[in-house]
């Protein structure tokens, strides 16, 4: 008995330090480190060459119309920029697209020919581009005209080797209500969090694979089995670069996961896809000048990914003591009232106003643990 209530205790008051905690852990590393502030970038006395890249797959290659018309209002010299479609496979509509889109820049496409996954794709467009930025930006993001501007600014400092858009989710989708909501919040949380690690790291810990961008000559090959974003983000890092985040929102898409199983995929798939990039990449926990970086990477990306076991930890010890005392007894009655509530909500059966949260909780902890375990087994996709 006095075992399981220690875990019990133990596995409770995890749970709330990994929720809690990573901001104070930041300020705890400051104190050992030397204030990073960030240095002055100078004014953007020129136009660097860029090349923005649009990964489409066969299941998104109708969004394309659209997003070519959103690049065309981006304000920033023609010659100094150029529009690269990168097609997964064989798109038969793709060069018809290309054909009939209206935009001042340079626009091109490559097509692999044969399904190969976004990030080897995104490997050999890398290839074919011509800019000294390359700046990646998924097919439903709706780009800030000023976008491209900010980038080069942001590249004008030589320190800086790549840089995350601030990302939110439409407006027209956060005013449904539902899970959008919910994932906006989560979203505005890590924004936050992105300013304290600038002036502590130096650099930011995650990256919005939605937007962003890094110089060419710093970008590594990426493995397919890993997000090309938090890759392209640890590696510049490694490096000795910066990795720093856009000051303002500089692109809107609509919510990531449209139902709740849909999350649960989706968390799953960019859970085990993360680990394996910061694994690939443990050379950072181990350099002098990257360890600190590391021990917030380590508690940002993996310690909060150990949630769902703890909290299945506390079910199963707090059901072990149940039968020992009202006490307990109350205890576990609180967690089976609350999973129950959450997964009646997750399967729409309850469908109360502002308890949304509830089915976001059980998806996004469902994913994760998943992704833990895949990434443990060396199980997932390594495909889109």
């Amino acid at each position: 008995m006095y075992i399981a209530a220690a875990i019990v205790f133990f596995a409770a008051t995890g749970l709330i330090f990994i929720q809690t905690a990573y901001p104070i852990i930041l300020a705890l590393i400051g104190l050992f480190v030397k204030k990073k502030r960030n240095p002055v970038t100078p004014l953007a006395s020129r136009m660097l060459g860029m090349t923005l890249i649009i990964p489409v797959y066969k299941n998104d290659v109708h969004m394309l119309p659209e997003k070519l018309v959103n690049c065309s209002m981006l304000n920033y010299p023609p010659e100094k920029l150029e529009i690269l479609v990168s097609g997964d496979g064989d798109l038969p509509e793709l060069p018809g697209i290309i054909n009939d889109a209206s935009c001042d820049f340079s626009l091109r496409y490559h097509q692999t020919g044969t399904w190969v996954g976004k990030n080897l794709a995104l490997n050999q467009a890398v290839k074919k581009s011509t800019g000294t930025i390359i700046v990646i930006s998924d097919v439903d993001s709706t780009l800030d005209p000023d976008v491209i501007s900010m980038i080069n600014q942001s590249m004008m400092n030589t320190q800086v080797g790549g840089c995350s858009g601030t990302v939110e989710i439409n407006r027209s989708d956060d005013s449904k209500g539902g899970i959008g909501s919910v994932q906006k919040k989560y979203w505005l949380f890590e924004k936050n969090i992105k300013k304290v690690e600038m002036d502590v790291l130096g650099s930011v810990t995650s990256c919005s694979g939605q937007l962003y961008a890094v110089r060419k000559n710093l970008r590594p090959v990426i493995p397919e089995d890993v997000c090309d974003d938090i890759f392209t983000l640890l590696s510049v890092v490694k490096q000795g670069y910066c990795f720093g985040g856009l000051p303002k929102t500089s692109a809107f898409i609509p919510k990531p996961s449209k139902t709740i199983s849909g999350e649960v995929n989706r968390r799953s798939r960019i859970v085990t896809r993360e680990l394996n990039a910061i694994w690939k990449n443990r050379q950072l926990f181990m350099q002098k000048t990257t360890f600190w970086y590391g021990v917030g990477l380590f508690c940002h990306k993996v310690v909060r990914r150990l949630i769902p076991f703890l909290l299945i930890t506390l079910f199963i010890t707090n059901f072990i003591l149940a039968f020992t005392g009202f006490y307990w007894a109350g205890l576990f009655a609180c967690q089976v009232l609350f999973y129950g509530v959450s997964i009646l909500s997750y399967h729409n059966v309850l469908n109360i106003k502002g308890m949304s949260f509830l089915s976001y909780f059980i998806a996004f902890n469902i994913g994760t643990g998943m992704g833990f375990f895949h990434f443990l087994t060396g199980k997932g996709k390594s495909k889109w």
